[in-house]
């Protein structure tokens, strides 16, 4: 069994001013080379379970709510999240910025897959993989609540 314990792990905890979402990190300590890195919103135990097993650096984005604030806010938020992790700053904590995956359950999976169709249709560097764990993939946006609490044409 992997070593969970926090002796053997580098936890971070970073805002991304561009997006006002937190991102954490984990990541196993005197890693030799680039990691692929991975989008994922659960608990740090479940994050360092994931990189121990897969040998990937784990990022966690912590975006705003959807009743605290309207979309399209969480997706412009995780949008700018995987343009930092691709990109300098993610090659700064030891990312492949070729390996960047996405993932989550449920309503994680729906941003994964929201945000990946938003960068394709802006032509912005894609995924490597999503593992979409029960994403509600046919939501439907025209019900009198989702027009009624929209701040944007969804």
């Amino acid at each position: 069994m992997s070593d969970l314990s926090d002796a053997t792990w580098d936890w971070i905890l970073m805002f991304v001013k561009a997006s006002k979402a937190f991102v954490e990190f984990c990541t196993r300590r005197n890693r030799a080379e680039p990691k692929p890195a991975h989008g994922w919103q659960r608990r740090l135990h479940n994050k360092a379970r994931r990189a121990s097993k897969s040998g990937a650096v784990i990022i966690g984005v912590e975006y705003r709510l959807a009743l605290e604030q309207s979309l399209p806010i969480q997706l412009d938020e995780y949008d700018s999240v995987i343009s930092w992790v691709q990109g300098d700053e993610g090659r700064k904590r030891g990312t492949s910025l070729d390996k960047v995956c996405g993932g989550d359950d449920s309503a994680g999976g729906n941003m994964t897959a929201a945000a990946s169709l938003r960068r394709k249709d802006n032509r912005k560097k894609p995924w490597m993989a999503q593992l979409l764990l029960y994403p509600e993939k046919r939501l439907h946006f025209n019900t009198k609540e989702a027009i009624e609490n929209s701040s944007d044409n969804i």
